[in-house]
C-alpha cells in the first residue's frame, strides 16, 4: 500500500506449491487406480492365461496331426504292407529275421525326420503278436476313455506310455488297417510331450495346473498333485462350483477340452504384482510435476537470475558491487555468507594443495631412503677387480649384480624409468638373493616380442619380490613375474608359492593399500607401517598412486601355506621419455 515490496520466503512458496501438487497427485492416483489400473491388470491376467490355453491346444493338435500323418504314411505304404505279409507267412526263423530287418529299414527311412514320435509299433490281432516296435512294450492301451475318435482313428492321452522307457505322459493314436492278404493290422504311435515342455514349464512358473477331458467329460490327464490338494473334487472344480480357483478353458472342434486352473491365492498374488503397472500413472504424474515445476520456476525466475549473476561474478573472482541480488531472504542470506567465505576458501584450497604435494613427496622420499641403503660404489668396484684377479667368478658376478642394482636404485634425481629397466633391476636383485635362498624364479612377457619401453616409476617390482622372500619364504618355492601388454593397459602379476599370510595380515596389508589411495586423493600423508614390516610395499602402493593417480589398480590375494599374488594394472602412458614411440632416451 505504501510502495513497500512484500517478500514471501522461499519456504512458504515451496510449501504452498508442493502441497497443491501433492493433493492433486493423490486425487489422480486414486481415480486412475480404480478406473484403469485395476481393470487393466485383471484383463491382462485373463488374456495371459487364455493365451496359455490356446498355445497348449495348438501344440496338442499339432502333435496329433503329426501322428495322423505318420500313420497314413506308414500304414498305406505298399512296401511295408508286403513285408508284413511276408513276415506273417514265413515260418523260417532266419528268413523271418531278414523280413524284420527289411521292415525296420523301411520304417526308419519314412520316419527319420519325425523327431516328435517317441514310439510306434504294428500289432497282429489275429496271432496276438507284435510284429514291429521301435521300443520295448510294457502293455497295450486297453482303456475305454479316449481323447476322441473318428471312422479311421482313435486318439488317447495324455496318459502313461505303453513303453516303460517313456516316463512322461504321451498322446497316442491307434488305427486299424487291412493288409493285401486280407488280415487286419493295428498300427499305434505315441508322441511324447516334449513339444509341450515349454507350455508346461510356463504353467509351472505361474503355479497353474492343466486338465484334459474328452467330449464325455471324462478326465484323461490332470497335473493336480494329490498330496497337495487331497480333498479336491476335479469334477466339481471343472463345473465352476469351487470359488478357490480361476478356470480358463478351450474346446477344439474335435470335442475334447483343455483347462488351465489357477489357485485364487496365486491369481491374487499375480494381480498384486500386476498393479505395479501403475507406473503408467507415474508418467502422468511426471508431466504434471514438470508443469508445476515450470510454474514454480516462473514465480521466482527473476530473483534466481539475479542471484545466479551475482554468484557468477564471485566464481570468476570478480568483486560483486551490488547489495541484495534477489527479493528472497534465504537467497540473500546465503549470498552474504558466500561473499564472506570466498577468499578464505580459495586461500585454504591453494594452501592445502601445495602442502599435500610437499608432504607426499617428502614421505615417499623418506620411505625410499629406508629401503635403498647406499653402499660405496668404489668399494664394490675394488671387490670386483680383486675377485677377477683371484679367479672368484661367482663373487665377481654377485658383486657386479649388487653394483648394478645400487647404481639403479640410488639415482634419486630421476624417479622415472621404463618397465624393461625395472625388470632388469629385478633380475640383478634375484641373482643376489639366490646366494642366500633356495627358490625358482621365472618371468614371462606376453606377447613375447613386446617392447617394454613403457614409462613407470622406479622400484615397483623389487619390493614385491623382497616381500615374498622376507615374509613368505620356504625352500624350493616358486616366484614368477608375468607382464601382459593389453590394448590400453599393462597387467603385472607377481606371485609366489610361499607360506602366504593369514587373514589378519592380509587385512593389514590391504589397509596399507587403502591408505595409499587416500594419500593419492589428497589426504594427509600417513602410510601405515606395522612393526617395521611393509615399508617397501607402502612405497610401491604410494608411488604407483602418485604416479598414475586413479588409473592404477592393485589387488592382493593370499592364502596361508599356499602363497601370495599381487596383480597391478597400469595404463600405457606417453610423453615421459620412455614411451615405445620415444627412442631417444
Amino acid at each position: 500500500m505504501n510502495g513497500k515490496k512484500i517478500r514471501v520466503s522461499l519456504k512458504v512458496r515451496i510449501f504452498a506449491i508442493f502441497f497443491s501438487i501433492l493433493s492433486a497427485t493423490i486425487l489422480i492416483f486414486v481415480v486412475s487406480f480404480y478406473r484403469y489400473v485395476s481393470k487393466s491388470t485383471v484383463e491382462n491376467l485373463n488374456k495371459e492365461y487364455l493365451s496359455m490355453v490356446n498355445d497348449l491346444n495348438d501344440t496338442s493338435q499339432n502333435l496329433l496331426w503329426k501322428l495322423t500323418l505318420s500313420s497314413q504314411q506308414l500304414l498305406t505304404n505298399e512296401d511295408i504292407q508286403n513285408t508284413i505279409c511276408l513276415y506273417e507267412a514265413c515260418t523260417d526263423l532266419y528268413q523271418k529275421q531278414q523280413y524284420y530287418s527289411d521292415l525296420l529299414n523301411q520304417i526308419s527311412t519314412l520316419t527319420m525326420s519325425e523327431t516328435d514320435i517317441a514310439l510306434l509299433f504294428f500289432y497282429d490281432p489275429v496271432n496276438d503278436e507284435i510284429i514291429y516296435s521301435s521300443l520295448p512294450l510294457n502293455k497295450r492301451i486297453t482303456a475305454s476313455c479316449y481323447l476322441y475318435e473318428n471312422d479311421l482313428f482313435k486318439y488317447y492321452g495324455p496318459s502313461a506310455s505303453q513303453s516303460e522307457f517313456l516316463s512322461n505322459p504321451v498322446f497316442s493314436l491307434e488305427r486299424i488297417g487291412i493288409l493285401p492278404n486280407g488280415n487286419p493290422i493295428i498300427f499305434s504311435a505315441e508322441s511324447g510331450l516334449y513339444s509341450l515342455d515349454r507350455n508346461f514349464e510356463n504353467l509351472k512358473q505361474h503355479s497353474a495346473y492343466v486338465i484334459f477331458t474328452n467330449e464325455s467329460g471324462d478326465i484323461l490327464y490332470s497335473s493336480f498333485p494329490s498330496d497337495v490338494y487331497p480333498d479336491i473334487n476335479i469334477s466339481d472344480l471343472l463345473s465352476q462350483r469351487n470359488s478357490e480357483y480361476h478356470i480358463f478353458s478351450q474346446k477344439p472342434s474335435q470335442g475334447w477340452s483343455t483347462y488351465v486352473i489357477v489357485p485364487h491365492s496365486v491369481y491374487t498374488s499375480q494381480y498384486k504384482d500386476g498393479i505395479q503397472g501403475f507406473t503408467r500413472m507415474a508418467v502422468i504424474f511426471s508431466i504434471f510435476l514438470a508443469l508445476s515445476a515450470f510454474g514454480f520456476w516462473q514465480s521466482i525466475y527473476r530473483p534466481l537470475k539475479l542471484f545466479d549473476h551475482a554468484l557468477e561474478q564471485i566464481v570468476t573472482d570478480h568483486e560483486y558491487s551490488g547489495e541484495n541480488p534477489s527479493s528472497i531472504p534465504e537467497f540473500d542470506f546465503i549470498f552474504r555468507k558466500i561473499m564472506l567465505l570466498q577468499k578464505q576458501v580459495q586461500e585454504m584450497l591453494a594452501h592445502a594443495v601445495i602442502q599435500e604435494q610437499a608432504n607426499t613427496k617428502m614421505q615417499l622420499e623418506k620411505l625410499r631412503a629406508q629401503i635403498n641403503p647406499h653402499f660405496l660404489m668404489n668399494t664394490l668396484n675394488t671387490v670386483h677387480w680383486l675377485a677377477l684377479m683371484n679367479g672368484q667368478t661367482e663373487i665377481d658376478s654377485i658383486t657386479q649384480s649388487l653394483s648394478h642394482l645400487l647404481s639403479y636404485n640410488l639415482d634419486k634425481d630421476n624417479y622415472n624409468t621404463n618397465l624393461q629397466r625395472e625388470l632388469n633391476a629385478v633380475n640383478e636383485y634375484v641373482h643376489l638373493q639366490k646366494v642366500r635362498y633356495e627358490f625358482t624364479y621365472t618371468q614371462e612377457v606376453q606377447p613375447s616380442v613386446s617392447n617394454l619401453n613403457y614409462p613407470c616409476p622406479k622400484f615397483i617390482l623389487q619390493p614385491l619380490i623382497e616381500n615374498s622372500l622376507s615374509h613368505g619364504y620356504r625352500e624350493h618355492m616358486d616366484i614368477m613375474i608375468r607382464i601382459t601388454i593389453l590394448d590400453s593397459e599393462i597387467e603385472i602379476i607377481v606371485s609366489d608359492t610361499g607360506t602366504g599370510m593369514d587373514q589378519s595380515h592380509l587385512e593389514t596389508l590391504q589397509e596399507t593399500l587403502r591408505s595409499s589411495q587416500i594419500l593419492s586423493a589428497g589426504s594427509s600423508m600417513q602410510v601405515h607401517q606395522h612393526s617395521g614390516k611393509g615399508i617397501g610395499l607402502s612405497y610401491v602402493f604410494g608411488i604407483l598412486q602418485l604416479y598414475y593417480h586413479a588409473l592404477v589398480d592393485i589387488n592382493i590375494e593370499s592364502n596361508l601355506n599356499m602363497g601370495t599374488t599381487f596383480t597391478i594394472h597400469l595404463p600405457k602412458l606417453k610423453g615421459r621419455g620412455y614411451d615405445v614411440e620415444n627412442t631417444d632416451y
